[in-house]
């Protein structure tokens, strides 16, 4: 995550900008459970993995590295598409 408004210490509505895997790993874990919570049967990681990139924006993360499957996170959300 680049440029992630998150909380911060020194106040209980202290911000900061924060970037890295620190900052990304959260929201993926959510969107991991926002799947998990839509799916009527239990799915498996790799569903939900496969999930993710399938809803996931590819191409538009600059400077992601060659190891990186440049995707932006997404839930789906409003496009209809079935889980």
């Amino acid at each position: 995550g680049v440029n992630v408004l998150s909380a911060f210490i020194g106040s209980p509505d202290a911000t900061r900008i924060l970037q890295g895997t620190s900052m990304a790993s959260p929201h993926v874990a959510g969107l991991s459970a926002y799947i998990l919570g839509l799916s009527p049967s239990r799915l498996t990681p790799t569903q939900v993995r496969d999930k993710i990139f399938f809803w996931g924006t590819r191409g538009i993360v600059n400077d992601a590295g060659t190891d990186s499957p440049n995707l932006l996170a997404f839930n789906g959300y409003n496009l209809g598409i079935p889980i």
